[in-house]
């Protein structure tokens, strides 16, 4: 992988489990788009822009105690994109359960930003 993604990726999931939204916005695209598999959240929907994805943000970690995402594997697919094996890990406000969801997240980049997330179950590579 290329060391310039690598670095955009650690300071995207870095900024991410200390809560530095503004660090982490700065790794995205102004365009950035957000895509979720129905099978990652049911109510899946396509999110576009930065202020569709820190409204996105504001409300995850509103529903969440505590969470985190740990990488547990990555590599550059065939078209370039890359994939990144995640484990979303927090405790949830409502309900002060622990939990636990693997999933892939599959990253496009453009101009030195991350500029697209593809959110699918964990195995849709295999």
């Amino acid at each position: 992988m290329d060391p310039e993604v690598r670095a955009l990726l650690d300071e995207q999931y870095d900024s991410f489990n200390r809560g530095d939204w503004d660090a982490m916005m700065a790794t995205y695209s102004e365009d950035i788009v957000f895509d979720q598999h129905p099978e990652i959240r049911p109510d899946a929907t396509t999110i576009q822009g930065h202020d569709q994805v820190r409204e996105f943000y504001a409300e995850f970690r509103e529903m969440a105690e505590e969470i985190h995402l740990v990488r547990e594997g990555e590599g550059e697919l065939p078209d370039g994109r890359i994939r990144v094996d995640i484990s979303l890990r927090g405790r949830w406000r409502l309900t002060g359960l622990e939990g636990q969801l693997d999933m892939t997240h599959v990253w496009t980049t453009r101009d030195g930003k991350l500029a697209r997330l593809e959110v699918v179950p964990r195995g849709h590579f295999d």
